[in-house]
C-alpha cells in the first residue's frame, strides 16, 4: 500500500517553499492510496464496489499514527523543525552501515527491534479542537527501530494521520 498526497499546484514549488521556510508544506488537495484519491474527492473512479477477500483471523495487530512532530535543529529558526514520524518515532539515517546490510550480516547496534505496535499517547485523533502542538503529542524520539513480523502471520495494520488540515 502506498499512501500519498495530490496537489493541484506544482509539487516542486510546494516542496521548495516548505524546505525554505522549515514549516509544513501547503495542504494537499487530496490524499491518495495506491495513487487513487478515493470517494471523498471528485476525481475518483465511479465504478461499483468490488469484493476483496479479507482474512478473518489476525495474528498481530498494529496501530500506527503518522504525523508531523517537532525535533531539535540547532541551525533552524527557533531551534526546532518539523519532522515526519510514525508512533512518535522519527527516522535517523544510520551513520556506519545501511539497515539492509546490518540485517543481512546480523550486525548489532545499528537498529533496535522495539518499534511500538501502538502510539505512546492515545487521544481522540479526529477531534480538531485538541492542541496538536502539545509537547506530549509532538515531541519525537529519534532513532532506528523496526517491528518484526513472521512471514506466515496475518497482521492488521491501521495507519492514521494525526496532523489536522
Amino acid at each position: 500500500m502506498i499512501a500519498g498526497e495530490w496537489w493541484n499546484a506544482n509539487v516542486v514549488d510546494v516542496e521548495t517553499q516548505a524546505l525554505a521556510s522549515g514549516a509544513q508544506p501547503n495542504n494537499s488537495d487530496a490524499f491518495t492510496i495506491n495513487g487513487l484519491p478515493g470517494d471523498l474527492y471528485p476525481c475518483s473512479q465511479n465504478s461499483g464496489p468490488h469484493w476483496v477477500p479479507v482474512p478473518r483471523q489476525i495474528d498481530e495487530h498494529m496501530f500506527v499514527t503518522v504525523n508531523m512532530g517537532i525535533s531539535a535543529c540547532p541551525t533552524c529558526l527557533n531551534g526546532t523543525r518539523l519532522s515526519a514520524s510514525m508512533n512518535n518515532y522519527s527516522f535517523v539515517n544510520p551513520t556506519s552501515l545501511s539497515l539492509l546490510q546490518a540485517f543481512y550480516f546480523n550486525v548489532s547496534g545499528i537498529y533496535t527491534p522495539d518499534f511500538p505496535d501502538t502510539p505512546p499517547v492515545k487521544f481522540d485523533y479526529t477531534n480538531d479542537s485538541i492542541n496538536i502542538l502539545n509537547s506530549s503529542l509532538c515531541a519525537l524520539a529519534l532513532g532506528i527501530s523496526y517491528s518484526f513480523r513472521r512471514r506466515e502471520w496475518t497482521d492488521e495494520r491501521v495507519y492514521f494521520a494525526t496532523t489536522s488540515n
